[in-house]
């Protein structure tokens, strides 16, 4: 989970939902210690019930970088503790 992170990033193509990949003219990406890589592509990837579009593919990237800002413009709460980050479908009032 990454709070500055303004995209979700992963850095395996096996975790992208099949037929939703594909390659992109690579684009350069800086993350927060100033590194710069490349994404190579895009698709979206599942995570349980929550379904992230739009992911960038990373080969050098060594995790999956999540942006909270994404995750609740889809409507989904994300609460951390100094154990645990939860990420909940948003309940309506």
């Amino acid at each position: 989970m990454d709070s500055g992170a303004s995209q979700h990033l992963c850095g395996s193509r096996k975790d992208f939902i099949r037929g939703t990949y594909k390659e992109i003219i690579p684009r350069g990406i800086e993350i927060a210690d100033q590194s710069k890589m490349q994404a190579v592509g895009q698709g979206d990837v599942s995570m349980g019930q929550l379904q992230l579009s739009n992911v960038l593919y990373v080969p050098q990237l060594g995790t999956n970088l999540l942006s909270v800002a994404r995750i609740l413009d889809c409507g989904w709460d994300v609460q951390f503790t100094s154990a645990r980050c939860t990420i909940a479908k948003k309940e309506i009032a």
